[in-house]
């Protein structure tokens, strides 16, 4: 028999909630020399450390805002421009922040029983 085998967990750095690493977003630093900005790591690929958002655009800003989450934890001085408008696209809800509650495409939708921040 079979089992399902170990799901690797991440938590949300705008919410702080923990799912399973496949279904969260990663961000990572990338750029070279001094000057580091951060961007969207969609496969998950990119060396190096790494931060993980719920698809939601609510949790996005809460973590690049308030909590500067992105930021402090991948040492960078600031966010690019268009990164909220990136992760919007991606999300497939525009940049229209009172739809927060969609997740992207190939993602597992946010747990009904769970509240965000």
């Amino acid at each position: 028999m079979g089992s399902r085998g170990h799901v690797p967990q991440r938590r949300c750095a705008g919410c702080g909630r923990r799912s399973a690493k496949k279904s969260l977003v990663r961000f990572a630093a990338g750029g070279d020399g001094e000057k580091k900005i951060i961007v969207i790591d969609p496969g998950g690929t990119a060396g190096g450390r790494g931060v993980y958002l719920c698809p939601r655009l609510k949790c996005y800003d809460e973590a690049a805002g308030r909590r500067k989450a992105l930021q402090r934890r991948l040492g960078s001085a600031g966010l690019e421009a268009g990164l909220r408008t990136e992760f919007a696209r991606l999300a497939g809800c525009g940049d229209n922040r009172s739809q927060d509650a969609r997740t992207l495409p190939g993602t597992a939708p946010a747990d009904s029983n769970h509240s965000h921040r």
